[in-house]
């Protein structure tokens, strides 16, 4: 997961806490906030797919350099298969007299069980990139969701505590992307709030 979604997603689950910790009956927050959490719920079902394709590739591509190394063969990926599955066939059909020229009789079959796990590990990797771009894609579009969800909270919660300036900062807080903007010269306390005057970024 890039580091945009990331933090779009991390703002998101702040402000879910911050309104379910000042809960209200209007009907057009309780929607809001499910859609909100619908979001979130996704999105880190996706970032579990993003992640699994990343491995499955990982592991395919490692099992595939190891199963090259036994085989032998520096053709890329496809054509080496291609060239082992015709030559196995042929050999297939001097079996007999290549096991009496000394040929292990089990050779061939360990020899095709690699062949077929080779072919197993490029279907593998092909999966896992799809898991992995599918859900990546997937993952921005729902960022942009996010931040749309979160900016109607945004005027709900400002219509509700607008006048309470401690209510307000921390909300302004859950809703800071990137952390706080500060001026030229500002100093930022020790609990990350911008000092008095100070700015925060929106998920706008």
């Amino acid at each position: 997961m890039n580091k945009v979604t990331r933090v779009k997603l991390d703002m998101a689950a702040r402000v879910r806490d911050f309104i379910r910790a000042h809960p209200t009956e209007a009907s057009e927050e309780g929607i809001a906030l499910t859609r909100l959490e619908e979001l979130l719920t996704r999105g880190d079902e996706l970032a579990l797919q993003q992640r699994a394709g990343v491995l499955a590739v990982r592991t395919s591509t490692l099992k595939r350099q190891a199963l090259r190394h036994r085989l032998e063969g520096n053709l890329n990926h496809r054509a080496f298969l291609a060239a082992v599955r015709g030559m196995l066939a042929k050999a297939e059909t001097f079996k007999d007299l290549l096991i009496a020229k000394g040929m292990s009789p089990s050779l061939l079959e360990d020899l095709q069980q690699a062949v077929a796990e080779l072919g197993d590990t490029l279907e593998a990797s092909r999966g896992g990139r799809r898991d992995h771009v599918g859900a990546s894609a997937e993952l921005r579009a729902i960022g942009q969701e996010l931040v749309e969800a979160t900016d109607i909270l945004d005027g709900l919660v400002r219509y509700r505590f607008g006048e309470d300036t401690e209510l307000m900062a921390a909300w302004n807080s859950a809703r800071n992307v990137f952390g706080p903007v500060k001026r030229r010269g500002q100093v930022t306390p020790a609990g990350g709030e911008p000092g008095a005057g100070g700015e925060v970024a929106s998920a706008a």
